[in-house]
């Protein structure tokens, strides 16, 4: 992040911050995007995970500017995967100042 931040580079900040059921990874997990959908760390791998990648990509091209969020997941119904959890991501969006 601190990389980023440097180099002038807008990214997200992903934080599993609720789970219930059967889900791929812990809660205080994070991953960091920035618009090409390169990422650093992991909020669950697969699906899921390619979900919040899309998600962040879609936040930090948003205009105008899209805040930070919640959004609750599914993992069947919305994502298509056999876990049978639910998941909440927070996604915090880091632009560089103008």
């Amino acid at each position: 992040m601190l990389r980023l931040e440097k180099n002038g580079e807008a990214f997200v900040c992903i934080t599993l911050a609720g789970a219930r059921g059967s889900v791929p990874q812990e809660v205080g997990a994070k991953m960091v995007v920035n618009a090409a959908g390169r990422a650093c760390g992991t909020v669950g791998g697969g699906r899921v995970e390619e979900a919040a990648i899309q998600h962040a990509r879609e936040l930090l091209a948003s205009k105008p500017e899209a805040p930070c969020g919640l959004i609750e997941w599914n993992l069947q119904k919305d994502i298509g995967m056999t876990c049978g959890g639910v998941v909440s991501y927070f996604f915090e969006v880091f632009r560089p100042a103008s």
